[in-house]
């Protein structure tokens, strides 16, 4: 509701530049020590501009909001409202959450989004060879980890059939099982790389060596179809533990079929699913389960839900490794289209690996449009540390010199201090990497994290738009809390001053003279004009308001138009 509020007040006094014939910083109006410029004005005023009979008067109409919004800001302010931490959070928020767009390299946004969704169309099977490697692992087990994976390949090229490789080699556990295929996935479905690996080789070829979070693949495309979409299936399932013997699977079987068999005869999928199923989450909600595409069930339970054709089809007892299950359709979803879809996708590119392609993206071009100088050598001091970095002590040799610059942006500086801080409150666990590769990877996230705090520093002073957003916000913010304060809060809370209200204006203003707690929420709302009337009269007198006429009336001249 407060948003709401605050949005509501940006309706009426929030706005659009224009060009004027005259100087734009020109003051038209002055509130006690605050000045309003033209500009300011005609931005507010243009917003809310439509083209109806009288424009010069409707601009001096449109002023009197404007000059009673004006000094309840000021009051505002005077009362100290625009100091308190809660007004700076609240305002913080807003303007971090404005800034997001403006800290991001959106073209590339619009290009990943637009590669998911024409991926999304296409559904891809293959299979693929891993060999383990941490993320944050040493030089010299990286090189190791490409020298195995490349020999892998290499046999494979030779001839070797991948799914027997596949099952002696590869260092996914699931390869003993499923001989390294992972059937059909779409976008989203697999880290970005191991996504993007499969998209780019070609149906029957083995892709280059191609490193995830997990470590180095080798990926063989076996087939394309186009997007079976997603489903949303209800199931019955009689689990069966891991490693049981045949005997649990033989009755989990029987019962499995007993209640098939019910189904047939015409009993309630759902009722029975409250009252048999072991998948009590689901269970719980007529055995429905979240919608779900291709690669995000097992293949043993996925291939019979997405063969249902009608909603309401019900399948056969299904076996998978989790036990038995019979499947009911309720749903088929195609793909959406683009223009429904791509503000769904938005958050999902933004929070995967394609977040890190975005973010160098975005450091690249301020590289390129800022004037900006590094400091390598003045970073030989951190190579001198040890491995106890990584447990958070920091023991650098006698003769390190500190305070001087890393990185320079323009004409401000970035020291060896701020990168001490940043390392000291960007600890990681204790890692496998030599000291130097670790102070060199950190040096480039400082640089990034450097670049991107210099830019939201300045987006007031390049971006018009978000410095004129920052400001309604400002002064929406402002404007709520003084209502509340002098006009909401003493209406809801001053309740003898409501009843007298009643009695002595209410009464004998109006032909209805219904008994007060039938229409308290009229009067009420009656009072708060009236207490706001009262209030903006005492405003005029307490403060001192000064506007030039003669700059308002151009204004007026400018938005005058033939009927």
């Amino acid at each position: 509701m407060r948003n709401f509020l605050v949005l509501f007040f940006f309706a009426i006094i929030c706005f659009l530049p224009l060009t004027a014939q005259y100087s734009p910083n020109a003051t038209l109006l002055t509130v006690g020590n605050r000045k309003i410029f033209a500009e300011e004005f005609e931005r507010i005023y243009s917003k809310n501009f439509t083209i109806n009979s009288t424009e010069k008067q409707s601009v001096v109409e449109y002023y009197n909001l404007f000059l009673n919004f004006e000094l309840k800001v000021t009051a505002a302010i005077d009362a100290g409202l625009d100091t308190l931490k809660s007004f700076n959070q609240e305002l913080k928020g807003y303007r971090d959450q404005l800034a997001k767009s403006y800290l991001t390299d959106n073209e590339t946004v619009d290009k990943l989004i637009r590669e998911a969704y024409s991926r999304m169309q296409t559904e891809v099977k293959v299979s693929h060879i891993m060999v383990m490697l941490p993320q944050n692992s040493s030089p010299s087990d990286t090189v190791n980890a490409f020298r195995k994976i490349s020999a892998i390949r290499k046999r494979l090229l030779e001839g070797e059939p991948f799914d027997k490789l596949a099952t002696e080699v590869s260092e996914d556990p699931s390869a003993k099982s499923n001989n390294g295929i992972l059937g059909y996935f779409s976008a989203f479905r697999m880290v970005y790389p191991f996504e993007n690996a499969a998209y780019t080789t070609n149906v029957g070829e083995i892709s280059m060596p191609v490193r995830s979070q997990f470590g180095y693949h080798v990926i063989k495309v076996l087939g394309t179809r186009p997007s079976q979409g997603e489903i949303k299936v209800a199931h019955i399932m009689v689990a069966v533990p891991q490693d049981a013997p045949e005997k649990n699977w033989n009755e989990a079987k029987d019962k499995i079929y007993k209640i098939s068999d019910r189904i047939s005869k015409g009993e309630d999928f759902g009722t029975l699913a409250k009252e048999l199923s072991d998948d009590q989450n689901s269970g719980r909600n007529n055995g429905e389960l979240p919608l779900f595409g291709s690669g995000q069930m097992v293949s043993e339970f996925e291939v019979p839900a997405f063969a249902l054709k009608n909603p309401g089809d019900v399948t056969l007892p299904v076996k998978t490794s989790f036990g038995w299950h019979i499947i009911k359709l309720i749903e088929k979803q195609g793909v959406k289209p683009f223009e429904q879809i791509k503000n769904e996708l938005k958050p999902r590119v933004m929070r995967d690996e394609r977040a890190a392609i975005i973010s160098n993206s975005f450091v690249t071009k301020l590289k390129k449009e800022y004037n900006y100088k590094e400091f390598p050598k003045n970073l030989a001091c951190f190579y001198t540390l040890d491995s106890t970095i990584y447990s958070g002590k920091f023991n650098f040799k006698n003769e390190c010199k500190f305070n001087i610059p890393l990185l320079k942006i323009e004409k401000t500086e970035f020291s060896t201090n701020d990168f001490l801080l940043f390392l000291k409150t960007n600890q990681p666990p204790a890692i496998n990497i030599k000291v130097a590769n670790y102070i060199d990877q950190s040096f480039k996230r400082f640089e990034e994290r450097t670049f991107v705090s210099y830019e939201d520093m300045n987006l007031e002073k390049k971006y018009p738009d978000f410095h004129n957003l920052v400001s309604e916000y400002h002064d929406g913010i402002l404007l709520f809390n003084i209502m509340e304060q002098e006009v909401w809060g003493k209406a809801s809370k001053d309740t003898s001053g409501l009843a007298n209200y009643y009695k002595t204006t209410w009464v004998i203003d109006k032909t209805d003279a219904k008994p007060f707690e039938e229409i308290r929420g009229l009067v009420t709302a009656d009072y708060q004009n009236y207490l706001e009337e009262k209030w903006i009269e005492a405003l005029k007198k307490r403060f001192n308001v000064t506007v030039n006429q003669e700059l308002l009336h151009k204004i007026a001249d400018k938005y005058k138009f033939n009927k």
